[in-house]
């Protein structure tokens, strides 16, 4: 079963743009799998306002159970988005194989 989160990214900041759903899926779920507790907490904070403010999109993301589990242990107050705009911006860097 799969759920959607709704995040608000900065699309241009994403190096090859925003991918479709199903790719943006196994890319946030495969990244995810490679973050150990410590990562994921810090690639989750809050980004700092910024002025000019960020050009911020809302965008669905396909989760699977797993990583939606994941999600939840994150302590209140953590970004989503945030960690979802770092998981998008680096999995082609890091040579995530799709």
């Amino acid at each position: 079963m799969q759920s959607y989160v709704v995040v608000r990214l900065d699309i241009d900041a994403i190096p090859d743009g925003l991918p479709p759903m199903p790719e943006r899926s196994r890319r946030v779920s495969k990244s995810m799998q490679e973050l150990d507790d410590k990562e994921l907490l810090e690639r989750a904070k809050r980004r700092s306002r910024s002025n000019p403010p960020l050009d911020l999109h809302p965008v669905n993301i396909a989760m699977d159970e797993a990583t939606m589990r994941r999600l939840q242990t994150l302590p209140h107050g953590s970004s989503i988005s945030a960690l979802v705009q770092y998981l998008l911006s680096t999995a082609i860097n890091k040579g995530c194989d799709l």
